[in-house]
């Protein structure tokens, strides 16, 4: 699937929604993971080199103007040229997200009216094998 990606949710993000998003970083890897509507509800951005480190960085941006940068995380999980699965579970209080089957963090939903996040996309370096959405059980 070609990136630039983005997905329609129709019914706007639920409780229990499960996005699973497999595929591949290119070596040069710049990548965003947004989950939105006029605003960005979730911002994941996967950085190899920000200033000498490698972070995680997720945000929200509300009319134009960014919140503040979540980036603590226990491990990178990504690998340039390698492949992954990435899983993100909406909860009614966040975003469950997980790498290869290993949990890294919970971000806290910052815009509360989740049926009107409608849409998914996916920026940047890497090649996508499969985006699926699911109600999780």
């Amino acid at each position: 699937q070609a990136v630039p990606y983005e997905q329609i949710l129709p019914e706007g993000l639920y409780d229990k929604l499960l996005i699973t998003i497999n595929g591949t970083i290119k070596p040069n890897l710049q990548t965003n993971f947004s989950i939105t509507s006029s605003d960005i509800a979730f911002h994941f951005n996967p950085r190899f080199n920000d200033c000498g480190q490698k972070v995680l960085v997720r945000n929200t941006c509300i009319k134009t103007k960014w919140g503040q940068e979540e980036r603590n995380v226990k491990e990178f999980p990504f690998t340039r040229g390698q492949p992954f699965q990435l899983k993100i579970l909406c909860t009614k209080s966040g975003y469950m997200v997980a790498v290869n089957n290993v949990h890294l963090f919970e971000y806290k939903h910052r815009i509360t009216n989740l049926k009107s996040i409608n849409k998914l996309s996916i920026l940047y370096d890497l090649t996508l094998s499969n985006v699926s959405t699911e109600t999780a059980h």
